[in-house]
């Protein structure tokens, strides 16, 4: 267990906090749905390479039809000290692998640096 594990350790805690069942299978991620308020809500845990991460999460926004604006990735940022957190909006921090690998799905992103 380490930083780097810290996205899926977040979907995780978020699932058992809504006393939530498993996670299926489907376009190689496990996934949950559920409600909150009415607002649909799929957490997804990419199950391949992380430089391939971006394969499942843009089949599921197209399966599904969620907006980029409706996507929220948790990953480890080496800039921050453990335990800490930064949240960000339509915003890429530089040379952060994870949003390059999306940016290769998705040919650009709407960011700002």
């Amino acid at each position: 267990m380490n930083r780097h594990n810290i996205g899926f350790l977040a979907c995780d805690y978020w699932l058992k906090s809504m006393n939530g069942s498993d996670y299926r299978e489907e376009h190689k991620a496990l996934t949950k749905r559920f409600k909150i308020d009415d607002q649909e809500i799929l957490l997804a845990k990419p199950q391949t390479f992380m430089n391939k991460s971006g394969e499942a999460v843009v089949a599921l926004m197209n399966f599904y039809k969620i907006p980029k604006d409706n996507l929220l990735v948790v990953h480890d940022d080496i800039d921050l000290p453990f335990g800490s957190m930064k949240i960000q909006y339509n915003r890429r921090p530089a040379g952060k692998t994870v949003f390059a690998i999306y940016q290769n799905f998705w040919g650009t992103m709407n960011t700002q640096d």
